[in-house]
């Protein structure tokens, strides 16, 4: 009898295996209606994988009518069976009041049981609330330590929350040179606002030898990666001839192109120079 059992156990989880990849292929596929269709199989099955991915479905309108209801029950599923970024999405819900009355206390509850399973958003999230004392205590202590663990554990946006708090010197010591170490860390892990807060360092000469050089390449850097204060700041060092040579013709290209990403200082720098002739 227990032979038996066995078997028909192994037989369950080998089904409830192939319906979810199933639903991955059809994913994949761009068919999302299947791919629902699978993992709410599989989800009703104990798959919390599956519940995970259903809700993302429902959360964002992906082959289903957008819900965030139905996301905030697969989230709490998938949640208290353990996958930690169930819990940050439905943190989130609770954070900006998606499906559910705003709840920012709840929210930090979430984020804590996901960021203690290492879940490195979360622990960015959680930071965050304790820096602005949301739901918490405002606690800058607890939100530097919040944002070290996300930063070494390559959350690189939380590089640059911790680099503003040394650049700030909030709870911890001002250190420029240390700010400086996580800018630079950030902006090689693709996170472009601290490649133009770097080169705001070398420009100024804080915690680092004055570069202008430095400073454009940098600012170049973030203007290709769609951060517009980069390339606004890359075309004032063109009309001022700042470590390269004064050319407002490339100015104006650089304003124009800050100016399409919707940042209208790089509209006004743009409407000067073209009524200057350039």
């Amino acid at each position: 009898m227990k032979k038996l059992l066995l078997i028909i156990v192994l037989m369950f989880i080998n089904l409830n295996a192939k319906n979810f990849d199933d639903g991955l292929k059809a994913f994949n596929k761009g068919n999302y209606i299947k791919a629902n269709e699978f993992w709410n199989k599989t989800c009703n099955s104990g798959n919390m994988i599956s519940c995970y991915n259903l809700g993302l479905s429902y959360s964002n309108g992906t082959g289903v009518r957008q819900d965030y209801k139905k996301a905030n029950k697969l989230y709490t599923k998938a949640c208290n069976g353990w996958i930690p970024t169930s819990c940050y999405n439905l943190a989130l819900l609770y954070e900006n009041g998606k499906g559910v009355r705003q709840d920012y206390k709840k929210a930090n509850k979430l984020y804590t049981k996901a960021c203690n399973k290492n879940d490195m958003g979360s622990c960015t999230n959680l930071g965050f609330l304790y820096a602005n004392g949301k739901g918490v205590r405002q606690d800058y202590k607890k939100a530097n330590k919040l944002y070290t663990k996300a930063c070494n554990g390559g959350k690189m946006n939380t590089c640059y929350n911790l680099a503003v708090s040394y650049a700030n010197g909030r709870v911890v010591k001002q250190d420029y040179r240390k700010a400086n170490d996580l800018y630079l860390k950030s902006c090689n892990g693709g996170y472009m606002g601290a490649c133009y807060n770097l080169a705001f360092s070398y420009s100024n000469g804080t915690g680092v030898r004055q570069d202008h050089k430095k400073a454009n390449k940098l600012n170049k850097q973030a203007c290709d990666g769609g951060y517009m204060d980069g390339c606004i700041n890359l075309g004032i060092s063109y009309v001022m001839g700042k470590g390269l040579s004064e050319n407002k013709k490339i100015a104006k290209e650089y304003f124009g192109k800050a100016c399409d990403g919707g940042d209208n200082k790089g509209c006004d720098y743009y409407k000067r120079l073209n009524e200057q002739g350039y």
